[in-house]
């Protein structure tokens, strides 16, 4: 138990990790092409000043802690067996990986769609 609660918490800090350097790329994509990064045009993006759905609300919430709670759940699950450190790498790199195809994948669908 003591076991997979420890692989459960490295890769939720891995999961915060990964949150932020996404963000930075998804950041310094934005400086480089600040149209594809601009908002459609009578949306408002300003959390404090905005009114927003119950859906967007979600949303962001899941865009923060989803990744974390995401990591930790696999390595929760993955270290019920017995893994090699060859394993556990590229489980982690499947889910950096995922997360920033995602991550792209929304930056597209919230400035183009």
């Amino acid at each position: 138990m003591i076991k997979k609660l420890l692989w459960a918490s490295g890769f939720f800090i891995l999961g915060v990790v990964s949150l932020y350097l996404w963000s930075r790329v998804d950041a310094h994509f934005c400086e480089l092409y600040p149209r594809l990064c601009m908002p459609k045009v009578g949306q408002c993006n300003d959390i404090e000043h905005c009114s927003m759905s119950l859906f967007r609300k979600i949303g962001i919430i899941s865009i923060f802690f989803g990744p974390p709670v995401v990591f930790a759940t696999t390595a929760y699950i993955r270290a019920k067996k017995e893994t090699s450190w060859s394993q556990w790498i590229y489980t982690l790199l499947l889910l950096v990986v995922a997360h920033g195809v995602i991550m792209i994948t929304f930056r597209m669908m919230t400035t183009i769609l």
